[in-house]
């Protein structure tokens, strides 16, 4: 019920989109600010459903005591962590070095970049806005993309290091989708890390070491970076739903897991204090989230916002 119905409100959501600027004429910058507004809508209305039929599921469980009469433990395998075959971290540290030796590049060129360039472009090519040049406005871009590339490092890593949770009822099953989870999971952030670090360092030689942006060559890399990120995401879901469809926790026993909803604020937010995890599996759906209770995982929260911040502010 939940999934159909946030499908169907995107579905309206998406079209009005799409069909407003064929009916109204609009500058590009109102058809923005609409397409901001209707994201935030979209995900304003997925939270609120989500809370809704979390409350409803919470109130179902304590009328009919799912855990009455049942035995909670935890169970743990530390061997598993010999047997995970995630990607290794140095893999996210290569587009690190790429982006660092192309901010070398451009202050050895430094001479050569005009005294006033442009910073974006009208979707028919034409420049709209400049920036003067300086030592930090010549690597606005490369620092943005070092954000990115450092957060995808520090959720590899911060992967690697959480708990495997495992199932009492079902450990092998448990183990093995554990194991797959961390495996696609590495494989996409480096998929994300390295489509993006194309992008940008391409975009970057176009606009300020070659400095002759061609819009036809912009659109054909952000269609194709956009087009493997979400090529990507869909075969991680596709992949990942496969794990979950093939483990059922459906088992008659007198024994389960320990029940952590005391954790899950709002049924979204994970905050326990007493969990060293940085990163924790999702409690529905596939992925991954913060746990707010260890302050190392507002680093990861800042670490891509900083460098946008710093540039908003000098």
């Amino acid at each position: 019920m939940y999934s159909t119905t946030l499908t169907v409100i995107a579905v309206l959501l998406g079209a009005v989109n799409v069909l407003l600027p064929m009916l109204f004429t609009m500058s590009e910058d109102l058809f923005v600010l609409i397409s901001l507004v209707i994201l935030h809508v979209l995900i304003s209305s997925s939270f609120m459903l989500y809370f809704t039929f979390h409350l409803k599921m919470r109130a179902l469980r304590n009328k009919e005591d799912w855990y009455d009469k049942l035995r909670q433990v935890h169970v743990m395998d530390l061997s598993l962590r010999k047997q995970d075959n995630s990607l290794p971290s140095i893999f996210l540290g290569i587009p690190i070095i790429i982006t660092l030796a192309l901010i070398t590049y451009t202050y050895m060129n430094y001479d050569t970049i005009p005294d006033v360039f442009p910073t974006h472009w009208g979707i028919t090519g034409e420049p709209d806005a400049w920036s003067e040049k300086s030592i930090l406005s010549v690597i606005m871009l490369p620092i943005v993309l070092l954000g990115i590339q450092v957060m995808m490092l520090c959720m590899s890593v911060a992967m690697k290091g959480s708990r495997m949770k495992l199932n009492v009822n079902k450990k092998a099953q448990s183990a093995k989708r554990v194991l797959d989870m961390r495996k696609y999971s590495s494989w996409y952030f480096a998929l994300i890390s390295y489509s993006v670090t194309i992008l940008f360092v391409f975009l970057h030689h176009m606009t300020m070491l070659r400095q002759d942006m061609d819009i036809t060559y912009f659109w054909i890399m952000l269609v194709c970076s956009i087009g493997v990120t979400l090529g990507g995401a869909i075969l991680f879901m596709m992949k990942t739903r496969n794990i979950q469809e093939n483990f059922t926790e459906q088992v008659q026993s007198n024994v389960t897991d320990i029940d952590e909803d005391q954790y899950w604020k709002a049924g979204i937010f994970y905050f326990n204090e007493n969990d060293p995890s940085i990163l924790v599996e999702k409690r529905s759906g596939v992925g991954w989230t913060l746990n707010f209770g260890n302050k190392w995982s507002y680093l990861i929260v800042f670490i891509p916002l900083a460098p946008i911040i710093f540039i908003f502010f000098i």
